[in-house]
This record gives C-alpha cells, sequence and structure tokens, in this order.
C-alpha cells in the first residue's frame, strides 16, 4: 500500500475522532453549538478542499473532504 494512502487514512480517523468529545457535549447539553459558526467553518473547508483537489492534492484531499461532509 502507498504511504501517502496510509497517512491520508490515518489523518481521516483522527479528524474525526477529533469531533467524538464535541459530540458528546453536544448530546448531552454541556456544548450549544451555533449555526453560524457550523456554516462559516463548514464553507471555509469546502474552499480549502476544493482548491486541493483542483491543485492537484491527490489522496491528501481526502481527509478534508471528510471533514466537510
Amino acid at each position: 500500500m502507498n504511504l501517502k494512502i496510509i497517512f491520508s487514512i490515518l489523518s481521516s480517523v483522527c479528524a474525526l475522532s477529533a469531533h467524538i468529545p464535541y459530540l458528546w457535549s453536544t448530546f448531552f447539553g454541556r456544548v450549544r453549538p451555533h449555526a453560524f459558526t457550523w456554516l462559516i467553518w463548514t464553507i471555509t473547508t469546502a474552499v480549502a478542499t476544493a482548491g486541493a483537489w483542483k491543485g492537484g492534492g491527490g489522496v491528501g484531499a481526502i481527509s478534508p473532504t471528510i471533514s466537510v461532509f
């Protein structure tokens, strides 16, 4: 397996696992997310992801793509 693919998978797993405590706190009411904050961060990540794909980011663009969705 290509080393770039391995690092891309590890990066995706780290990105997804970083959301677990936040989602856990949101579920139990300790954190109250604001819709505008989520909108701004989603748009920012989507623009960066589009740039990565357009610029030939290859498998390195997989992790931000997963973060957008």
